[in-house]
């Protein structure tokens, strides 16, 4: 992490620039050395890098699929190039994957997370992790970690970019901790880990998502929501509401050290339950 790290910013320049497509790199680097223990200029995961860039810009705007079951089987053409950009995927982290396997057959793998995950065994049953299993494990990865870790930090720099006073807050609490591998001093940056919290409540990376009713319920103002119906769970609507927050629009670090546990802290942030698993009488919707 610290060596992508040192990628990310040796990449920066004085002035103003782009750093969405910086933010995406360094997200992709950290995974891609976390699991193969390679950067991310090596030339597969140069490649991998590219194919999920590629297939996270065909995705539409508006999945009507998840809304219309029935769409996800008519031919359309942006179908067909995300898919094709799913099996290039699929086929890079294989190839990853099976080299890792030979690598632990000759006992000559590295000690990441691919090799513990591929040498780990089943307590109850005794069998590891496939090769396709393994490859459903690092697409998870990808899929959940790599866009919403870029945008939560392109954003957090937007933003202190735009208050320099909470930017010098941050480089000073940093200063502290320079030279220091160890880990576990990162629970020190109280401040910076409030800049992400409120990064995260202006600009959630997931700003919606849908639900699907598995039992009957009643949410707001006692609406009551048939079963198998869908809800919208709005994550930038809710943490931006003025009935719930003071000065909701307003980047303010410093908010949860002067409304601790408070009820819109507790009840309206969706980066503490992410998932709406608070909701009990609803699941995921597929698609």
């Amino acid at each position: 992490m610290q060596a992508a790290a040192d990628a990310f910013l040796a990449a920066l320049s004085p002035g103003t620039a782009n750093v969405e497509p910086l933010a995406s790199k360094l997200a992709a680097d950290v995974i891609l050395r976390t699991l193969f223990s390679v950067p991310i200029e090596d030339k597969t995961a140069s490649k991998v890098f590219d194919a999920f860039r590629t297939y996270q810009r065909q995705q539409p705007v508006a999945n009507l699929a998840a809304l219309v079951p029935a769409l996800r089987w008519l031919p359309f053409w942006q179908n067909r190039r995300v898919k094709r950009s799913a099996l290039e995927i699929r086929r890079l982290i294989t190839h990853l994957t099976h080299m890792r396997q030979d690598q632990i057959a000759a006992g000559r793998a590295p000690q990441d997370l691919a090799t513990r995950l591929l040498s780990t065994q089943d307590p109850e049953t005794g069998t590891r992790l496939s090769l396709s299993e393994m490859v459903d494990q690092v697409m998870i990865f990808f899929l959940a970690g790599h866009e919403t870790s870029a945008a939560a930090l392109s954003w957090a720099l937007y933003l202190l970019a735009r208050y320099p006073h909470f930017q010098d807050q941050v480089a000073q609490e940093v200063s502290q901790l320079m030279g220091s591998d160890n880990f576990a001093a990162m629970r020190n940056l109280s401040f910076t880990r409030d800049v992400f919290r409120e990064t995260l409540r202006l600009y959630p990376p997931v700003p919606m998502m849908v639900r699907e009713v598995k039992q009957r319920g009643e949410v707001f103002r006692g609406r009551r929501v048939p079963k198998n119906s869908l809800i919208i769970i709005s994550p930038w609507y809710v943490q931006r509401h003025n009935r719930i927050w003071e000065r909701p629009d307003e980047f303010d670090p410093l908010r949860s050290q002067e409304m601790p546990a408070t009820n819109c802290q507790r009840q309206a942030f969706f980066a503490i339950f992410f998932r709406a698993t608070h909701l009990p009488w609803c699941r995921v919707r597929d698609g």
